[in-house]
């Protein structure tokens, strides 16, 4: 049997392990609008407001966060395209962004969805 002592420091490791994956993930969510910005997305999106193109908070409302999604958003943001939001084109970004980087942004798109931030 696990003395009284035992389960408080084994409770403790768990809190500790929940906080430090917490911080890991808004480390991650702060990494995706840091490649945003650097990305020049910013040049056409905003959070919560239209700007050239939709915003990050209207992408994520039109989006599920499922795989198809991401491969959906990760064509659009490497290619480009027209129509999907009006007839203003997104340009093509796959020079200037990798797929990774592509990745934090979305993830930090969709809580915009979730409300995580």
């Amino acid at each position: 049997m696990y003395s009284a002592g035992h389960v408080k420091w084994a409770l403790a490791l768990i809190c500790i392990a929940l906080m430090l994956s917490g911080s890991v993930r808004a480390a991650e969510l702060i990494e995706g609008k840091d490649v945003a910005r650097k990305s020049l997305c910013l040049g056409c999106h905003a959070e919560k407001q239209k700007v050239v193109g939709p915003a990050f908070a209207e992408i994520a409302r039109r989006y599920d966060n499922t795989p198809q999604s991401y491969t959906y958003l990760i064509n659009r943001i490497k290619n480009g395209g027209v129509g999907a939001w009006g007839a203003v084109p997104m340009p093509a970004n796959k020079n200037n962004i990798t797929e990774d980087e592509i990745r934090k942004v979305i993830d930090w798109i969709f809580t915009m969805k979730t409300g995580e931030r």
